[in-house]
This record gives structure tokens, C-alpha cells and sequence, in this order.
């Protein structure tokens, strides 16, 4: 299986003959669905559609297009061969799709030895039957069930330190810091 250091695995399938494997993927998410910058951070889930295998270097680059901002605004991701389609947010403006589309077309020339073919699609196009994508159904159904997209991200809170769960010697030394252990 193919792990990443950016995104945590939620969930994966064990599809039907002839239907392609999905992979849930959760992240951090500082940016909005029109790239803009958010005042807080946000979860994101995104749907990776392969077929058989889910070559290492497709999460490798999905790693380096998060980092560079350009997952915000997608929710399925699915590879076929060297088709690569990109079913972003039915909220997306249409400025925000011409950006995607030049900063992709620009990352994936960088793979000297892959080509994608990349494009772009709503996913209203998935919920309504209107798309071409051969697994619209089964891309329509994951986005439903798995809530892709942002949701509210609540930070763990601090248990406030308490002195009397510590021995004497372990609150010296917090209390003191690292050199004077």
C-alpha cells in the first residue's frame, strides 16, 4: 500500500470486477475551494480513483501539488492510464478553473516519464449524470458517502498541566528546562 506523509488514509476498496479501486484521503487544508487563503485550518477529503495499481509516484505528486496549493478546490481525483481528470468542487468560479488548469498543465509537464492528459470537471457534472467519465456512478456514490470536500477541523485540547501527576524529580525538571536536567 502506498502511504503518504501529507495525507491520512480514511478508507479504500475492494471494487467489483471491472471497477476502478478508490482511496479516501484526508489533509489539512489552508486553503478554499477558489484558493483562496482561509483564516483557519480545514479538513479536506479527496477521493483517488486508479485502476489496478496506485503507483507510488502519483501520491508523491499529489504531495507536491498540496504543498504548492492546487488541492483545495478538487475532490476525485482519477487516473486511468494517462488520463488524468480532476472533478473539482461544484463551488469553483470560473476564474479559479482557468487557474487550476494553467498550474496543472504546468506540473505535470515536469514528469519526464509520465504524460497526463488532464481535465477538468465539476463534480455537479458526477451528481447529475452528465459526465462522460466511465465511473461517473461509482465517483457520484463516493463523494455522497464520504463527505469529500472541507469540514471543520477541531484542534485537540491541551490537557492543562497538573503538577501532582508527576513525581518530584519530573516537575523539577520540567519546570527547569532541558539544560538544567
Amino acid at each position: 500500500m502506498t502511504t503518504s506523509t501529507l495525507f491520512q488514509l480514511q478508507a479504500g476498496s475492494h471494487p467489483l470486477q471491472g471497477e476502478p479501486h478508490t482511496q479516501i484521503y484526508s489533509c489539512l487544508q489552508w486553503k478554499g475551494r477558489n484558493l483562496e487563503i482561509m483564516p483557519q485550518a480545514f479538513e479536506q477529503r479527496i477521493c483517488v480513483m486508479y485502476n489496478d495499481f496506485l503507483d507510488e509516484r502519483l501520491i508523491i505528486a499529489l504531495e507536491h501539488a498540496y504543498v504548492r496549493g492546487m488541492i483545495s478546490p478538487v475532490k476525485v481525483f482519477a487516473l486511468h492510464d494517462n488520463d488524468f481528470r480532476l472533478f473539482l468542487d461544484k463551488s469553483v468560479n470560473s476564474d479559479t478553473v482557468s487557474t487550476m488548469q494553467k498550474l496543472w498543465e504546468d506540473f505535470t509537464s515536469h514528469d519526464a516519464t509520465r504524460r497526463y492528459s488532464v481535465t477538468f470537471a465539476s463534480e455537479h457534472e458526477l451528481l447529475t449524470g452528465r459526465s462522460d467519465y466511465p465511473f461517473w456512478l461509482r465517483a457520484s456514490g463516493i463523494i455522497q458517502t464520504y463527505s469529500l470536500g472541507f469540514a471543520s477541523y477541531e484542534f485537540r485540547d491541551l490537557d492543562p498541566f497538573d503538577p501532582e501527576e508527576y513525581s518530584p524529580d519530573e516537575v523539577w525538571s520540567f519546570l527547569s528546562g532541558p539544560d538544567n536536567c
